[in-house]
């Protein structure tokens, strides 16, 4: 194979030339033999092979240097672009090269980086690390690094969230000790996705819900402190164990396992569940499941958040009782109304059938036991006000004595409970509502009773106490009557003694929790103050303190003697505003046979109007009593606010079946004169009006 020099690529020429240069240069050879055609013909073979042999490893060489160009330019490409900083210093610290990653770090170009120092690029605080680092880059053969932040606005780009540029710079020693090849790694991002890490486990560790997260095969991965801590394990004992070892195959399959199946299948789940734990009392918990998902978006487990609602359901549970409590009370105060109402018939017929018999009719005996019927029947009226709205006590000056014997018997009868009662003969009347002192009494007696379920004794005893700070400390500076209720029964745990008197509150199975909250509610109503003694298996005991009435007494409002006389003499006109036709009718005929004259009103507009009438016509009304409350009429609160503009010395008296009213205990703060609460007998309406018409105009 042969060429002609214009064939030649220049790399060739240039070769060729500087061997025929070299070939000039050599000294000429004394040829000794003649040359031969066959000599010729040999080397001219010889060098045609030899010159084949090097244009075949010019070829060689040709494509070693593309290669080795190819993969110079991977390296500067590799090199460059690396997600890491290179940098080459020397033992000053100064940069002598570095990749484009490197620049990048120190916020610069490539080109303006040569020669300067590193140190420049470090911030002031991190600079005696760095002078650290770099000495022993260049005294020891073992790899060094530390942490460095760079000076601000080094790093060209901070990323989201990170608050400076946070490097790690490793170096290690060139073979000939005069240069250092440095890496710098941007761990701003790690470091602050540590941070939050960190944070997000103190998080996790110190909240009071309990949290874990469980596979697809129901075993515990991982719990917080609040998990472990409840259930009285440690991670290491968790960790692989199923939900169903912890919680038991029962629940499990019940109760979480429903649950956590809809989980599973990708969906977020929560409901609620009591739970009985190692060292807990049950507890209602509110359960959250949440899937866990991987990368893939693929569920592989989920997650469990727990909560303790106790309280919460309990308080809740309380509101909802409160709710059905208000709607039971507004239906009591209208039964109870209503029914009142119907009383107040029976007693006004059996009063007027009273007063027309002789003295000495037999019916006298019928018509006593009747009355004391409509009486029982009053007490179960106002006993079922107690739980309407209101409830203010209607205070009268009361035989305590009688109240407590007849209350404790009543309520003991035909059960296996002896009574032992012990009641001075000179106990002092009581400033007390009768009907819910009765109350008390009665709910008292019952929770004694459900104390002794196989029978046993029941202590009562009163005692007049002038100084109450002698037999306790409190606050209550009038004479008292204590009233002792003792039982024999299995008593109250002390841990449920502070909590006895809640509303709900209650350790029968078939206790509503609402007997003693009634009974406090009642006691401070009447100032009065109430004490619990009581031990497991030895009994209980609740002292009642009520204000007492030292002075012998009937009634708190006196009577001025001969006033109910007069009363009969026919000097007085009165009014009566009723909704009822048939108590007004029966009023009237009472009124009539106590010696008034008397007219009625069907609701507060024709009341007013009857007044201005009688008033005008020269006669006028000498006391109204009006019903406090008349459906879907002007009833008597509204009526006296508008009489009292007309006549500001009217003398009313306001009547009311619904004895809990505010109005009607508190009856002076409204502008009425006096009261009567339904059903009443013919006595009291006597004795209220004589007192009324003696009061000064």
């Amino acid at each position: 194979m042969s060429t002609t020099p214009g064939d030649l690529s220049p790399m060739r020429k240039a070769l060729r030339q500087s061997a025929e240069r070299r070939l000039l240069d050599k000294p000429k050879a004394k040829r000794k033999t003649p040359m031969t055609v066959e000599h010729n013909a040999r080397l001219v073979h010889e060098l045609q092979v030899y010159q084949i042999e090097l244009e075949l490893q010019n070829e060689e060489l040709i494509n070693a240097h593309s290669i080795a160009e190819q993969a110079a330019a991977r390296y500067t490409e590799l090199y460059d672009l690396a997600p890491i900083g290179y940098l080459t210093l020397n033992r000053d610290g100064n940069i002598t090269q570095t990749n484009l990653t490197g620049a990048h770090l120190l916020g610069t170009e490539r080109a303006h980086l040569k020669g300067k120092r590193l140190s420049a690029f470090v911030a002031e605080a991190a600079l005696p690390a760095f002078n650290h680092f770099l000495g022993q880059a260049f005294t020891t053969d073992i790899a060094t690094g530390c942490q460095l932040e760079l000076r601000e606005g080094c790093q060209l780009e901070l990323r989201e969230g990170c608050q400076a540029s946070i490097v790690q710079i490793d170096a290690s020693l060139s073979d000939d000790g005069l240069e250092c090849r440095t890496v710098l790694t941007d761990i701003s991002q790690r470091l602050q996705a540590e941070t939050s890490m960190r944070q997000f486990a103190h998080i996790i560790s110190s909240s009071t819900d309990m949290l874990a997260l469980v596979d697809k095969s129901y075993s515990y991965q991982s719990a917080n402190v609040a998990y472990l801590k409840t259930y009285q394990v440690t991670q290491h004992h968790l960790t692989g164990k199923t939900v169903a070892e912890l919680h038991g195959t029962e629940f499990f399959n019940q109760v979480i396992k429903p649950n956590a199946e809809r989980c599973l299948a990708g969906k977020k789940v929560n409901y609620q569940a009591w739970l009985d734990f190692p060292a807990k009392p049950e507890r209602y918990m509110d359960f959250t499941f949440s899937p866990f998902i991987d990368a893939e978006n693929k569920v592989q487990g989920f997650t469990i958040s727990a909560r303790d609602i106790t309280e919460q359901h309990n308080v809740e549970k309380q509101l909802f009782n409160a709710k059905k409590l208000e709607s039971i009370g507004v239906l009591a105060g209208g039964i109870a109304h209503d029914f009142n109402n119907v009383l107040a018939i029976l007693f006004g017929h059996i009063g007027l059938a009273a007063m027309k018999l002789a003295p000495e009719h037999a019916a006298h005996g019928h018509i006593e036991t009747a009355y004391q019927a409509l009486e029982r029947a009053t007490s179960l009226t106002k006993q079922l006000l107690t739980f309407a709205k209101g409830g203010d006590p209607i205070i009268e000056v009361v035989d305590i004595k009688k109240v407590i014997e007849d209350s404790i018997r009543f309520n003991l009868s035909g059960s296996n409970i002896k009574l032992v009662m012990s009641l001075p003969d000179n106990l002092w009347q009581a400033k007390i509502d009768k009907a819910q002192i009765a109350q008390v009494l009665s709910n008292l007696t019952l929770n004694a009773k459900q104390a002794m379920p196989d029978g046993g004794k029941l202590y009562i005893e009163a005692h007049n106490i002038q100084d109450i700070t002698k037999d306790m400390d409190y606050d209550i500076t009038d004479d008292c009557v204590k009233i002792i209720i003792r039982d024999e029964g299995i008593g109250i745990s002390q841990a449920h003694l502070d909590k006895i008197f809640d509303p709900y509150f209650t350790t029968k199975n078939n206790g509503n929790g609402l007997g003693l909250a009634i009974v406090r509610s009642i006691i401070d109503k009447h100032n009065g103050h109430i004490t619990i003694n009581s031990m497991l298996g030895m009994g209980t005991s609740f002292t009642l303190y009520l204000p007492a009435q030292i002075t012998p007494t009937k009634t708190i409002n006196t009577i001025a003697p001969g006033l109910v006389t007069r009363a009969t003499a026919g000097l007085g006109h009165v009014l009566v505003m009723d909704d009822e036709a048939e108590i007004r009718k029966m009023s009237e005929e009472m009124l009539t046979l106590c010696g008034y004259t008397a007219d009625s009103a069907m609701d507060g507009e024709q009341a007013l109007a009857k007044y201005l009438e009688a008033a005008n016509k020269n006669k006028p009304f000498d006391v109204v009593i009006m019903d406090l409350t008349i459906p879907g009429g002007v009833g008597g609160k509204h009526t006296i606010e508008q009489l009292i503009k007309v006549d500001p010395n009217a003398k009313v008296i306001v009547a009311s079946g619904y004895s809990m009213d505010p109005v009607i205990a508190n009856f002076s703060e409204h502008g009425f004169k006096g009261r009567l609460v339904k059903p009443f007998r013919i006595a009291d309406l006597k004795k209220e009006l004589a007192r009324i018409m003696a009061l000064p105009k």
